[in-house]
């Protein structure tokens, strides 16, 4: 069953893509081999082509799913019972296979209409002819009906056992798969299957559990191919409640229902009589509404009986009244108002001759002609039945009546112009004739003949031929801005640009225009006949206007003549630029700050700008223009992220940026800092240093526990700098106020968008963000896209737009990868400041990164080893299902990490740990580092020794005291962070020991020269924030890194999983060619594990 599938063009849209954005080439070649004509059972689009109603029977087994697809124009929802809940853009199996199987049938026409029957006339229907019955000494499967007191028919599934019919064990649900109703044939559970099927879509659902009587008379006439088929296949028509005395039998052919006037001195009777079924002496119970059928009870029994039409609303009430008595006073208005209007739909009769029949009026179609703006020449033809008090569907199936005739009477050449009978399902026909010969053939034929034919009105006609040369179009833009927030919390706005475009001084329809170069179209026909070539030099930069507001996903058009842009479209501001004479001071402003900050990203605008005298610092060039760029963003009110190595001074130039927004007076409320803990004093101290004019007001306690009065604060402060933990605590007392600018620092830590910070920080009023970080990569391209979620809201769409478009085809490596990437590139470009060590800062010191490959102790080894085999058996049972047990995998792939540090962190030990009496209870690393930290301390050398691991740096603990070592540490435990830190900065202690997220971020620490990773992480761009702390601007002796990698162990797989993710960074920011996959996956897994 396949109805309506060319109502629903937009699956095509998809099917161009191959399906790639909702599914993996796998997952859609399964669902091409699903969408079969025998495993697509049925498929049905409503009136309004948005909604697809399928069932389908899956690959693996014989069962079906019921498929509910809906489309907005913008979001793909399904619905399947495979799992029972609503997805969005991500079809499961058989929905992604009634999609396809739908655009395949849109493709080639979609479903035929049903053949239409004759049309009505005065004489009698052929009478009724039943099916005989099937023999039920033999049967097993039935279908029980029964009649409500309340005239309701209804049907169930029955089955004899024995000489009793029963319906216990035998639901609906149980012919969805024939192997599942055992006593029936396969036809006989495909034409209950059928008849079920007509019931959930009648309800609109893709299951109905539970359901065990289906009201035949509140069904569709769809019903009645699976009756028919049902009773073919031998399945009994079992009378029931109502109808117990009955013989029920099934009528093989539809009939007309005929009304019956007889008129006596009494008045005039009005009956309904249909076939040989007299109108006296039969009850009829109507079925469906409209009425599609009706179940005839007489004194010979009972019968199904389908009609050749619906019937209009006066037929069925006549039906189920049995009678109507019009008085002799009514007789005349009857005949002159009621009659013509049957007579339309039924047959009509007085089969006693007791009335005299007057001659009735036949309805004609009434014809419309318009040319239409369009890619190419178009004429759309509108049809409608003349007579306009006909309800809808009447009118669509007596239309259709009149179309068929006429497309069998039209030469073929004019009828393929004609439109299909069942295309009106409103009583509405429309078909648009595109090409030039085609509207030439209107124009001179077609409309020549339909005012030749008895059955067609035609109306207005305005048909243009097109011009035999292309006009040249002329293009101008207005615009305003505007304040409306169709993106997330701190968009600045859109720009709602005016396009007027002529020709030869006729103004094209944006709409037209729009959708003809988003469309990819070669040419533009008007109404008028002019045409233009879309090619056309002067219309270049629009069509990467409107290119560019799709790909952002804006307001594309909010008006007759109008194109909405985000105020991030850098790549709008270009073609703007191109277009030129812009009558919008405001627009014009905005393209030339756009025009700038683009040139400030690339290194190619001036970055002259004058510094405050409140500024005490001497900028080098790289920050002159890093403040330069901040200053930009600053007036254009938009965000970015300012990603400049470690140690290339960030918070000076923002420290600058802000004393530049005072000056201006753009700070008409205090700017507002988040940071580690650990760096909130690093802004205190450098803005005491370098621009004390700015008042700075740290908060290190709740509001709750410090009684703060947050607004007496902000009133009297330039700059507030709080930490993450007391943001995220603080929440709403921060988002009650509104801020100049929030600057996130070491803004990796809000990389979650689903983390309570994150929506903290979104939450709070403020005219833009800036975010800062050394890392804007560190897992996956989602840290991205969070990041200019925040400075940027709407720029990368929303989180699934973002991963369809660009996050899964490029980790995947699909064959727009380059593309997507080069787009994503072009897009954060502006907004998005990146300077390394290397480029800007050629006068730092050297440094020399090595790597110790370290080999185990035979004890050690053999350790090692025998937890490696319980590790490995353990976790590859688990990655069938990785992310469901990430947490099992990541803790065996821990205590071989710590294991592989020393055998003392073996899980189950209890040994104590070594003291100075046991020094050779330290492993070969640990070991090592000692000789190192002896050796190079003895130089008058520093050192930074950092471990993911507080346990292990306990054990180093123990071997430096033992050694005689000085030392100090730094973990997330440790109180009194600023003294530690200033005891190393300010003395001679040689080592320090520090946990790596404790201490690898935030801290300047070139006092040391040396550094010593004693694990390797899976991300390397933690280790080089670590490495940073030392080899920073201040530093001015070489930097020696040593990585102490243990051989043969799970840490030398790591350093191979850390280049593939190197990649990732350099792919987007810098100048890589490949993407890796950020996040730890089962094949990542599988390799630290393997031999």
């Amino acid at each position: 069953m396949r109805i309506g599938a060319n109502r629903a063009t937009w699956t095509r849209q998809f099917a161009t893509d191959s399906y790639s954005t909702l599914a993996d080439e796998d997952d859609v070649q399964r669902a091409r081999a699903t969408a079969t004509d025998e495993r697509v059972r049925m498929l049905v689009v409503s009136d309004d082509g948005a909604t697809i109603m399928a069932t389908i029977r899956p690959l693996l087994h014989r069962s079906v799913e019921n498929v509910r697809l809906t489309y907005d124009g913008n979001t793909l929802v399904s619905h399947c019972s495979c799992d029972g809940s609503d997805r969005h853009d991500e079809p499961c199996i058989h929905a992604l296979a009634a999609l396809i199987a739908t655009a395949e049938a849109c493709e080639t026409g979609g479903s035929a209409p049903a053949p239409q029957p004759d049309a009505p006339t005065l004489l009698d229907a052929k009478p009724s002819r039943a099916l005989a019955p099937a023999r039920a000494s033999r049967a097993r499967v039935g279908l029980e009906f029964s009649l409500t007191p309340d005239d309701h028919v209804e049907v169930r599934p029955v089955r004899r056992v024995g000489s009793k019919w029963l319906t216990s064990g035998n639901s609906w649900e149980a012919f969805t798969d024939p192997a599942g109703a055992r006593w029936a044939t396969t036809e006989q559970s495909d034409a209950i299957f059928d008849l079920y099927q007509v019931f959930l879509l009648a309800r609109r659902e893709v299951y109905a559990y539970g359901s065990r009587r289906v009201q035949l008379d509140g069904l569709s006439a769809r019903v009645w191919p699976p009756l028919i088929a049902a009773h073919e296949a031998g399945v009994v028509f079992v009378p029931g409640s109502g109808l117990a005395d009955a013989e029920l039998t099934l009528a093989a052919e539809p009939s007309a229902p005929v009304v019956d006037l007889h008129q006596d001195d009494d008045g005039l009777d009005v009956r309904l009589a249909i076939g040989d079924h007299p109108a006296a002496g039969s009850r009829l119970i109507p079925l469906g509404d409209p009425m599609h059928g009706v179940l005839v009870l007489d004194k010979a029994g009972a019968i199904l009986l389908p009609l050749a039409r619906a019937a209009i609303d006066e037929v069925r009430d006549l039906a189920a009244a049995g009678r109507r008595h019009v008085p002799r006073t009514g007789i005349a208005r009857f005949f002159s108002r009621e009659l013509p209007r049957l007579a339309l739909h039924v047959g009509v009769t007085s089969r006693d001759d007791t009335v005299d029949l007057p001659d009735l009026v036949r309805p004609r179609l009434a014809v419309t002609a318009t040319s239409i703006a369009a890619a190419h020449p178009t004429v759309e033809l509108s049809w409608r039945l003349s007579d306009p008090s006909l309800d809808d569907e009447i009118a669509a199936e007596l239309g259709g009546d009149l179309l068929t005739g006429l497309r069998a009477a039209a030469p073929r050449r004019l009828a393929r112009l004609l439109p299909e009978p069942g295309e009106g399902m409103d009583g509405h026909w429309r078909r648009r004739i595109v090409g030039a010969s085609e509207v030439r053939t209107v124009a001179t034929e077609l409309l020549d003949f339909l005012s030749g034919h008895d059955d067609v009105e035609v109306g207005d006609v305005d048909v243009a031929t097109p011009d035999a040369d292309a006009s040249v179009p002329t293009v101008a833009i207005g615009g305003r801005a505007s304040t409306e927030a169709k993106v997330p919390t701190q968009a600045k706005g859109w720009l709602d640009l005016d396009i007027d475009v002529t020709v030869s001084g006729e103004r094209v329809p944006f709409e037209a225009l729009f959708a003809a170069l988003a469309s990819g179209a070669a040419t533009l026909h008007l109404a008028s006949g002019k045409w233009i070539a879309l090619d056309h030099p002067s219309l270049y930069p629009l069509r990467t206007l409107i290119e560019s507001a799709r790909d952002l996903q804006t307001r594309t058009s909010s008006g007759r003549g109008q194109l909405s842009v985000s105020t991030f479209d850098i790549a709008a501001a270009q073609a703007l630029d191109e277009i030129g004479g812009i009558d919008d001071e405001r627009t014009v402003t905005w393209v030339e700050r756009m025009q700038t900050l683009a040139g400030l990203s690339l290194g190619e605008a001036d970055a002259t700008i004058e510094l405050p005298s409140t500024v005490h610092a001497e900028l080098r060039d790289y920050q002159e223009r890093g403040v330069a760029w901040a200053t930009h963003l600053w007036r254009l009110g938009l965000g970015g992220v300012l990603a400049d190595d470690m140690g290339l001074g960030k918070t000076l130039q923002l420290l600058a940026a802000i004393a530049i927004a005072k000056a201006d007076g753009l700070l008409d409320a205090p700017v507002l800092v988040v940071a580690p803990t650990s760096v909130v004093g690093g802004w205190v101290e450098q803005a005491a240093r370098f621009t004390p004019d700015l008042s700075i007001a740290p908060i290190t306690k709740s509001a709750s526990a410090s009684g703060l009065d947050l607004p007496a604060v902000a009133k009297a402060s330039d700059v507030i700098v709080t930490s993450y933990a007391l943001a995220r605590i603080d929440a709403d007392e921060l988002a009650a106020r509104k801020f100049s600018a929030i600057i996130i620092d070491e803004a990796q830590f809000v990389k979650n968008p689903g983390s309570k910070t994150f929506r903290a920080l979104r939450d709070i009023p403020t005219d833009l963000v800036i975010a800062v970080t050394g890392t804007p990569l560190e897992n996956s391209l989602t840290d991205l896209w969070a990041m200019f979620a925040l400075t940027a809201p709407g720029l990368l769409g929303t989180l699934k737009q973002f991963q369809r478009r660009f996050k899964k085809p490029i980790e995947a490596g699909a064959e727009v990868a380059d593309e997507r990437r080069a787009q994503l590139r072009r897009l954060v470009g502006p907004f998005l400041l990146r300077r390394t060590k290397d480029q800007v800062a050629a006068e730092l010191p050297e440094k020399q990164d090595q790597v110790a490959m370290i080999e185990l102790d035979t004890a050690h080894r053999r350790r090692y080893d025998e937890q490696l085999q319980l590790e490995r058996q353990r976790v590859l049972g688990l990655l069938d299902d990785a992310e469901k047990n990430r947490v099992a995998i990541l803790r065996s792939l821990t205590i071989l990490r710590r294991l592989a540090l020393d055998v003392r962190l073996s899980p189950g030990d209890d040994t104590a740990p070594a003291t100075a009496s046991q020094p050779s209870a330290a492993s070969a690393k640990t070991r090592t580092l000692l000789r190192n930290l002896l050796e190079i301390s003895a130089e008058g050398h520093r050192a930074l020794v950092f471990s993911q691991f507080t346990s292990y740096l306990a054990l180093v603990r123990q071997e430096l005291e033992a050694a005689g070592i000085d030392y100090c540490y730094l973990d997330g435990a440790t109180r009194r962070r600023a003294e530690v830190i200033e005891r190393f900065r300010a003395g001679d202690v040689p080592v320090f020991l520090i946990s790596l997220k404790a201490g690898g971020f935030g801290l300047n620490l070139t006092e040391a020269d040396y550094v010593f990773l004693m694990d390797p992480w899976w991300n390397p761009a933690v280790e080089e924030q670590a490495v940073d702390r030392t080899h920073r601007i201040g530093q001015t002796r070489s930097v020696n890194v040593y990585r102490f990698v243990a051989a043969d162990t799970i840490e030398e797989k790591v350093l191979a999983l850390q280049e593939r993710k190197r990649q990732l960074f350099d792919d987007v920011i810098g100048d890589g060619s490949e993407f890796g996959s950020g996040a730890l996956t089962a094949e990542d897994v599988r390799g630290l594990l393997a031999d």
